[in-house]
């Protein structure tokens, strides 16, 4: 899994290099953050996606739920 993967439906990344150093790196962690509201919905399964392509691509994804 590499940069298109991850930068697949996304508005925004810092740099595509800071991303390829972070890929090159052993163990890299992102984090994402969740204020619960509301029923779910598709919006829900969409993050749910990205934050998959984020696993797969090798990262250690921290969740924090509000």
């Amino acid at each position: 899994m590499g940069i298109e993967a991850l930068t697949r439906n996304v508005e925004e990344i810092v740099t595509p290099q800071e991303l390829e150093a972070l890929l090159r790196q052993r163990g890299p962690t992102a984090y994402w953050g969740f204020e619960l509201s509301g029923e779910f919905h598709l919006g829900w399964y969409m993050c749910a996606d990205k934050i998959k392509d984020i696993v797969q691509a090798g990262f250690d994804c921290t969740i924090l739920l509000a």
